[in-house]
């Protein structure tokens, strides 16, 4: 396929993936039970972080719970984008079509990323009136970055989970672990210890550094700082994206030996 015909043809899935979407999440159920879901789990994690450490603890969490939105979206929900055309025997399709099919499902994706992007866009006026801190507010322009940069870093590792997945049964465990690993050792609650295990392990999954930057915007940390742990960040999408990319190519050889998309 021609360059010139490659971004229409991606924004053709695009627009279907967006329609897929809504079919499967219709108006009512984003309102009455995504969007709830997602704020009330920002209230709950942010009394956490106040019973804990206090007001300044709230303030934590309650940044660290807004990007952790995002997770629900680009790492539990989004790997379906995949993993259902493995189960509904059309993935094969996928891979005779002449666009790149990381390029397909990325472009399937973007509907996605736009719900965890705003479900934690909403939780910021939840986070400064649970705080009583106007900051996250009036910060905003400077975090809208952040919070985009994570969308996309936590899409990367989720499409690498649903790469795995594709060859074993085991999507909703994988991605859900996923999740729960991110909500453990990425400082979603508190920052991480500067070394150790929990450090390690944090330091190479998504939205770490990105919390990292918003808590230092919050306390008024200079740009050089701020860029740094937002670059961090973006290093650490592009790794799990290089990687899920990576993985396709091997199910694809694997896939022409053995007949099957399944690990044996």
């Amino acid at each position: 396929m021609r360059s010139s015909d490659l971004l229409p043809a991606l924004a053709r899935a695009g627009r279907l993936g967006a329609r897929e979407y809504l079919v499967e999440y219709p108006s009512r159920i984003l309102l009455g039970a995504v969007l709830p879901r997602a704020l009330l789990q920002v209230v709950f994690l942010t009394m956490l972080g106040r019973a804990v450490g206090g007001a300044d603890g709230a303030l934590a969490a309650g940044l660290g719970a807004s990007a952790f939105n995002i997770v629900s979206a680009t790492v539990i929900k989004a790997p379906d984008v995949l993993i259902n055309e493995r189960v509904q025997g059309t993935l094969y399709r996928l891979r005779m079509t002449e666009l790149p099919l990381a390029a397909l499902v990325a472009a399937r994706w973007v509907v996605y990323a736009a719900e965890g992007l705003t479900t934690a866009l909403l939780a910021v006026p939840v986070v400064a009136l649970l705080t009583g801190r106007t900051e996250p507010l009036t910060d905003l322009p400077t975090t809208l970055p952040l919070y985009l940069l994570m969308a996309l870093t936590t899409s990367g590792f989720g499409l690498a989970l649903a790469v795995v997945a594709v060859g074993r049964r085991a999507d909703v465990f994988l991605t859900n672990f996923g999740s729960y690993l991110v909500l453990a050792f990425s400082g979603v609650l508190a920052a991480l210890p500067t070394s150790g295990p929990r450090a390690l392990a944090g330091a190479v999954l998504p939205i770490t550094h990105g919390i990292a930057a918003l808590r230092a915007v919050q306390h008024g940390a200079g740009a050089g700082q701020v860029l740094r742990l937002a670059a961090t960040e973006a290093l650490v999408g592009l790794g799990w994206a290089l990687a899920a990319v990576l993985g396709l190519r091997i199910q694809a050889y694997r896939l022409r030996r053995s007949g099957n998309d399944f690990l044996i």
